[in-house]
């Protein structure tokens, strides 16, 4: 009978022209026809009645057919065209194939789940990095096919058909948009629920269970906006008439959104980096705090007294203080505080183990994920290790906390002390070690009557000073942190900053000093032992002040011997050398 129904609107076509809008328009006749047949049929009609009656209702469209037009003849008469015979097909829409309306529907639904999927993946690649080692691997393989959906998904709609015909019947649009607002309000529902586990379990399982949680809802919501009628598609009735193509030109054509591909890209690599990077030194955003680090070794927890011969310190903390400092003892004691007070017994005491020689401590006894961590907590640490200790290497992984090494040797000289704070104070009095790695992003490190063979300060705007003792290789590089180094030994002095300003009093061992600076200045004071020094300055507007007499010499300036060389590169920077009063 659907058959019968074609045909009849094939004849009331026998005189249309050629075009897409008579197409358009015949597609969306004969889908109101058959839903409206169906319907009818559902609701019990006979098949001819509810032929009859659909077509009853179809009422005259022959005002909407855009018909072939007489040519004119010599004397002016009009010429009509014979009638064509009854076309047993639609009007033809070339060589691309035109879809129906139930196949435009369940291509918006493949499109809908190949999206959601795609931003699902994204969401969930996250959960494999916190539970284990591997997760790297997996997070490579879900960004790979969470970018091949996503491109997918701007192909799997037909480009060449205007989504917009879609034709709904009522029925057909209260189940699309039933379910469409179910998926809308579950994938809502979900995405505040996934907070829940961190809040119950608050563990590697609660942040795996939130993400994929996340993914879920939100994979809902944009399945849900895929699939619900648009408000122009509810509300199409028999007869529309969608817009001519001089309207719309564009309208029946949808390009493929390559420009999303390299956002995507690139928005993988950051976040694949940014999990990198959070598993090795983990993340303190206010309420959210996530450590890469496994709780399971760490068996002991609050003050001890641990007897062993002590190589490897590693410290993981917080907020408050930590102090390092020798006595003429045989243990290693390690003691907190909390407000002046002690710790009371759970998960906020300090956690801590031994092994081979190595001695882990860390703040508290949380998970890897901790929502509402109270950032704000602080506690102070003191360390205590024997004086003959040959210790090989100390490590501190501090936030906000102010640290402080008195005292200590690091395997005679040669040994390393590895710093990484945020926005923490870093002091090291009358510390012995081979080399000194300082990383942060405000901190602020003093270091006095120490001997360094090497000290390396990574900063953002935390400041450095030097006082007294000997560092015999600095290297500085910040944005607007200053250096300052006042009577301190060095043997080579290189520093890189923006804005930031370099002081220095140049001793008899100091051979080189190198600055790379923009707007900086540096400000070199000679000591009267100083032999000489031959200083280059490479600036735009820079300029060079010295008060003492030099003589020019292939672009440089030498005084005395030129023994220490002194090269500076900025484009408004100065370069101040005085001399010895």
């Amino acid at each position: 009978m659907k058959e019968n129904l074609k045909n009849y609107l094939t004849s009331l076509f026998i005189n249309a022209r050629d075009t897409a809008r008579n197409s358009a328009l015949f597609e969306e006749l004969l889908g109101n026809l058959c839903d409206r047949y169906d319907e009818l049929i559902a609701e019990g009609a006979e098949p001819a009645d509810a032929y009859a009656k659909a077509i009853g209702e179809l009422g005259d469209i022959a005002p909407l057919i855009e018909k072939n037009e007489p040519a004119p003849q010599d004397d002016g008469e009009p010429i009509f065209k014979e009638p064509k015979e009854p076309k047993q097909q639609p009007p033809s829409l070339g060589k691309r194939k035109q879809l129906t309306a139930e196949e435009l529907r369940r291509a918006k639904h493949r499109r809908g789940l190949s999206l959601a999927l795609s931003v699902m993946l994204y969401i969930v690649w996250l959960v494999p990095t916190v539970l284990f080692e591997w997760g790297v691997v997996f997070l490579f393989i879900c960004a790979a096919a969470g970018t091949v959906l996503l491109v997918h998904s701007t192909r799997t709609l037909p480009h060449y058909v205007d989504d917009s015909a879609l034709t709904y019947s009522d029925k057909l649009r209260r189940r699309e948009e039933r379910r469409g607002h179910i998926l809308f309000a579950g994938g809502i529902g979900l995405c505040i629920l996934c907070l829940v586990p961190t809040l119950l379990a608050q563990s590697a399982w609660g942040v795996a269970l939130m993400f994929a949680l996340a993914a879920i809802g939100v994979g809902a919501i944009l399945y849900s906006c895929q699939i619900m009628p648009d408000a122009k598609g509810a509300a199409r009735k028999p007869g529309y008439v969608p817009l001519q193509a001089e309207e719309a030109p564009e309208r029946g054509e949808k390009k493929a959104n390559l420009w999303l591909l390299p956002i995507v890209l690139a928005a993988a690599v950051l976040l694949t980096c940014a999990c990198i990077w959070a598993g090795a030194n983990g993340i303190f955003l206010g309420v959210l705090s996530f450590h890469g680090h496994s709780l399971e070794q760490y068996v002991n927890e609050g003050d001890a007294s641990v007897d062993m011969q002590l190589e490897h310190l590693e410290i993981d903390w917080r907020g408050g203080t930590v102090r390092i400092e020798v006595y003429d003892g045989t243990t290693v004691e390690i003691a907190e505080t909390a407000f002046g007070g002690t710790v009371e017994a759970g998960k906020d005491r300090m956690r801590w183990y031994e092994e081979d020689g190595a001695l882990h401590i860390r703040f508290d006894g949380y998970g890897d994920f901790r929502l509402f961590a109270d950032i704000a907590t602080k506690k102070d640490l003191v360390v205590r290790i024997p004086r003959n200790a040959a210790l090989e290497l100390i490590e501190l992984d501090v936030t906000s906390a102010i640290c402080t090494v008195e005292g200590v040797t690091v395997n005679a000289g040669v040994g390393k002390l590895d710093i990484d704070t945020v926005s923490g104070s870093i002091l090291l009095r009358g510390v012995t070690a081979g080399e000194v790695d300082v990383s942060g992003v405000s901190a602020t490190v003093t270091v006095s009557d120490s001997t360094l063979a090497g000290l390396e300060v990574e900063t953002v705007s935390g400041n450095v000073m030097l006082q007294g003792g000997i560092a015999h290789h600095v290297e500085f590089s910040g944005v607007s942190g200053s250096l300052k180094s006042s009577g301190c030994s060095h043997g080579a002095v290189e520093a890189e900053t923006a804005s930031g300003k370099v002081t220095l009093d140049v001793t008899a061992t100091l051979r080189s000093v190198s600055v790379d600076t923009v707007s900086g200045d540096v400000h070199l004071n000679i000591a009267a032992d100083v032999p000489g020094f031959t200083a280059e300055l490479d600036s735009t507007s820079g300029d060079f002040e010295c008060s003492l007499s030099t003589t020019p010499k292939d672009g440089a300036h030498v005084w005395g011997d030129g023994s220490c060389r002194i090269v500076m590169d900025s484009t408004s920077g100065n370069l101040v050398i005085m001399g010895a009063n």
